[in-house]
């Protein structure tokens, strides 16, 4: 299971989340990223859960699509 922890104020954010893969059945196997910064988005992109899908997300929205910001995202994700 993953962890993934949000502070926020009026002046910032602060994400926390835990960098430990898993099997299928729950045996520890690696260490990974589960969220990427998106600077020009203004926002990160992250995934609780199988971290190879928000990776492969991540590359799709950085490399593969125009979109002004994260409302503009969420109007073209259904169809990906």
């Amino acid at each position: 299971m993953s962890s993934l922890i949000i502070f926020s104020n009026q002046t910032e954010v602060a994400l926390a989340m835990d960098t430990l893969g898993s099997t299928a059945d729950g045996r520890p196997f690696t260490f990974t990223s589960k969220f990427f910064p998106v600077p020009h988005l203004g926002g990160v992109i992250c995934a609780t859960g199988l971290a190879e899908f928000a990776a492969d997300w991540f590359a799709h929205v950085n490399g593969r699509m125009v979109v002004t910001d994260f409302v503009n995202l969420n109007e073209w994700a259904p169809r990906y």
